[in-house]
């Protein structure tokens, strides 16, 4: 049931630098990754449409720069430099193939579940998985199980947060995929990965000296209030780019929606040339595993 979709990645710069940038184009034509790809493969299957940022097993962080035209891919930086993900032991980097889904906005506004801090301001992310190791820039389709709500710190003070959800999807080629439809398939056929992924998103950021807490009551949810926070959020960008809502520091340039404010044709847009640049250096510590003490977890 996967769609075909060929979408090609141009790079730009070099890799784990502050410059580099990943585009995608279909058919040579540019496209905004967060605003011109569908979100939905299939609404009525709940099946969706991602765009993979960081592979499983992977360090370096990566978001869709939402400021920019395009939404490229991009290092997070802080001091000019490319922000990573630490080694939580037992754990490599991501423990899944991290991606977002386009089309999809956590407005600020959006208070749902039990949320108590605002949305993140992004696309919504995802958590995919599955057996097989993902490329950056990758758009594949995936199944919907669940969700786990993170309120992250954002800075060093305790009440600087937002809440962000994190959709557990699979592949829909994963051979596990007809098996799994919802957290409890997941818990029953693959135990441990609901618990493990809860404990690093929490976490992860330790080392760093930021603590995240779950939303609410802490457990995962399930299948359908994935997809009411996967609908609020497609309404919330439907919104965003017709000019319902504000777009303060978002790019909201797309071709593939008729009518929306930023509008405009693919062939007007300018794009870098492409460059395949070997990567650079990872930054110091990439490779230091964490350990955290038993009465911390």
């Amino acid at each position: 049931m996967t769609p075909d979709l060929p979408y090609t990645c141009r790079e730009v710069g070099q890799p784990n630098t502050k410059g580099y940038r990943l585009y995608l184009e279909r058919d040579t034509r540019r496209v905004s990754a967060w605003h011109d790809i569908s979100a939905y493969a299939d609404e009525a299957q709940g099946l969706l449409n991602i765009v993979v940022t960081a592979p499983r097993w992977t360090n370096a962080r990566i978001r869709l720069a939402t400021e920019e035209p395009l939404a490229p891919l991009a290092h997070e930086c802080r001091n000019n430099k490319p922000r990573i993900v630490r080694n939580l032991f037992p754990h490599h980097g991501y423990p899944w193939n991290v991606g977002v889904v386009p089309q999809t906005w956590e407005s600020p506004t959006l208070r749902i579940f039990g949320a108590r801090w605002p949305a993140d301001n992004g696309p919504l992310d995802v958590c995919e998985i599955g057996t097989r190791i993902a490329s950056i820039g990758e758009v594949i389709t995936v199944k919907v199980l669940g969700v786990i709500g993170v309120e992250r710190q954002l800075t060093g003070s305790s009440d600087d947060r937002v809440t962000d959800w994190k959709l557990l999807v699979i592949d829909t080629r994963d051979p596990r995929s007809q098996a799994l439809s919802s957290v409890a398939d997941i818990e029953r056929e693959e135990p441990g990965i609901v618990a493990a992924s809860r404990e690093w998103l929490q976490l992860h950021e330790l080392p760093d000296g930021k603590t995240h807490t779950l939303v609410a009551d802490a457990s995962p949810g399930d299948r359908e209030r994935a997809l009411e926070i996967l609908r609020q959020s497609h309404t919330a960008w439907r919104e965003l780019v017709m000019g319902a809502a504000s777009a303060e520091n978002l790019d909201i340039t797309v071709t593939a929606v008729p009518g929306a404010r930023g509008w405009v044709s693919s062939g007007s847009l300018s794009m870098p040339s492409g460059e395949r640049l070997p990567p650079a250096p990872m930054p110091a510590g990439s490779n230091k595993s964490f350990h955290i003490a038993a009465e911390v977890v």
